[in-house]
């Protein structure tokens, strides 16, 4: 294989080169086609405002782009060359038979694009929503005013009430604590596991952004202090020997703003991109901690919500109103230690637990006489 491929040597070279050619002639003839203003008016609305002879010559060249076979390439370029001449006979004589050929089909095209894009979009609007929905109340509402200290209380004025709550396979209510955590110094509140997509990804976007700043500063503070000092020693040197040439090379560094002399250094600028993004950085910090602290206030709410009805549930096995408890947790024991495990769960009173091993000795006995007998 030689060192140095000759482009005129080589086929490939040779088509690529027409078919940019080519592209470059369609573009330029079928711009000189004139064309009815009701297809300009309906291709605007659908293929955008541009030339829709342009529009479909550049998606029919994108759709072709990643063709090599020789095969391929010489049949889109006899259709290309066709369409050439269909279109240079259109722009010629507009009362010919291609000019009433592309007109005709560019109004069938038009209407097979807004038939498919009617169509997409049916599609998209049938599809579930992973954002928010419409209806749905935020937990945590700022009511800071403008220029204030960000403050954030939950929208909820109380824990939520035990009829919103699901009920779980045996239909018993178990209030469901929401934890705050925190990602990326990003806090929220983690309801339910696993997260939902659209929560996950508004948490690790707010994350990100903030790292891409913090990235940014650094940068700046590392290289672009060194590169800013170097280009205003290069500007000094610069009107140095304009002023040594006799010409004005005038104040490089320093502006009249409203009565105010600003220095217009690169480094001076360096500074106040790094002020700035730290400005936003710290306001960015001091909103995330109001709204961790609504969060925990929501916590907190939930969590004493939670032990009022623990509490009463141990009143109703007090009274007698769940009954079956004794008698579902002896049937636990006993099939665990069936299959030789032990038994490690923690119910909500340990009497429940007592009379529940005390029922198995008893049914243990019981059924050592019957076999004695």
């Amino acid at each position: 294989m030689p060192q140095f491929l000759k482009p005129a040597a080589s086929s490939r070279h040779r088509r690529a080169c027409t078919c940019l050619a080519l592209y470059k002639t369609l573009h330029q003839t079928a711009s000189r086609v004139p064309l009815p203003d009701d297809v300009l008016a309906r291709s605007s609305s659908s293929l955008g405002p541009e030339n829709p002879l342009r529009t479909l010559i550049r998606n029919a060249f994108r759709r072709n782009r990643k063709d090599t076979s020789p095969r391929l390439v010489a049949s889109a370029l006899k259709n290309g060359y066709r369409c050439l001449a269909l279109l240079d006979s259109a722009a010629s004589d507009p009362t010919s038979r291609p000019y009433s050929d592309v007109a005709s089909f560019l109004r069938a095209n038009t209407e097979k694009v807004v038939k498919i894009k009617a169509e997409n979009e049916a599609k998209r609007l049938a599809l579930p929503r992973r954002g928010p929905r419409e209806d749905q109340v935020p937990i945590i509402t700022k009511v800071s005013k403008e220029g204030e200290p960000p403050r954030y209380v939950p929208t909820r004025p109380g824990p939520r009430p035990a009829e919103e709550l699901r009920p779980n396979a045996r239909g018993e209510v178990s209030r469901k604590i929401p934890r705050l955590d925190i990602y990326g110094l990003v806090p929220f509140l983690r309801l339910h596991k696993p997260m939902s997509a659209y929560h996950e990804r508004v948490v690790r976007q707010v994350s990100r952004k903030r790292q891409e700043r913090v990235r940014q500063i650094l940068e700046m503070q590392d290289e672009g202090v060194e590169i800013a000092r170097q280009e205003d020693a290069w500007e000094r040197e610069v009107a140095r020997l304009a002023r040594e040439q006799g010409g004005t090379a005038g104040d490089l560094f320093f502006r009249e703003r409203e009565g105010v002399r600003e220095e217009l250094s690169h480094q001076v600028t360096m500074r106040h991109a790094v002020e700035a993004l730290s400005t936003v950085l710290e306001e960015q910090r001091i909103d995330l901690v109001a709204r961790g602290e609504a969060m925990w206030e929501i916590e907190r709410r939930e969590t004493e919500q939670a032990a009022v009805e623990r509490k009463e549930r141990l009143k109703r096995l007090e009274g007698g109103l769940e009954k079956g408890a004794v008698e579902r947790f002896a049937r636990f024991i006993k099939r665990e230690e069936g299959k030789g495990r032990k038994v490690l769960r923690v119910v909500e009173d340990d009497r429940v637990r007592s009379a529940a091993e005390e029922l198995v000795k008893l049914e243990v006995k019981e059924e050592g006489a019957k076999k004695v007998e």
